[in-house]
């Protein structure tokens, strides 16, 4: 019985699997209210939809990109607003 090699993971899936888990790690401590909608918690949002994003579009998974596409611009206006506050 022929056994085959483990699937080799690409470098964008290790980083999506990555901004999942700040993304999921960041709402989490914010829910717990450990963390306040601040920088870093859209900053982590961000990176993780970013990620995700580039990967469902590279597999032509259109539903979850939109859906990230849409929340990465949410945390870009949370930035804008952070930034705003704070200058």
């Amino acid at each position: 019985m022929e056994t085959q090699p483990p699937k080799k993971r690409s470098r964008w899936e290790i980083i999506a699997w990555v901004g999942t888990a700040l993304m999921l790690f960041s709402y989490l401590m914010m829910s717990m209210r450990r963390l306040d909608p601040n920088i870093v918690f859209y900053s982590c949002q961000l990176v993780g939809q970013i990620a995700l994003l580039v990967v469902s579009a590279s597999k032509r998974a259109w539903q979850p990109a939109v859906a990230n596409l849409a929340f990465a611009i949410a945390s870009v206006v949370g930035l804008i607003y952070c930034f705003a506050s704070t200058g």
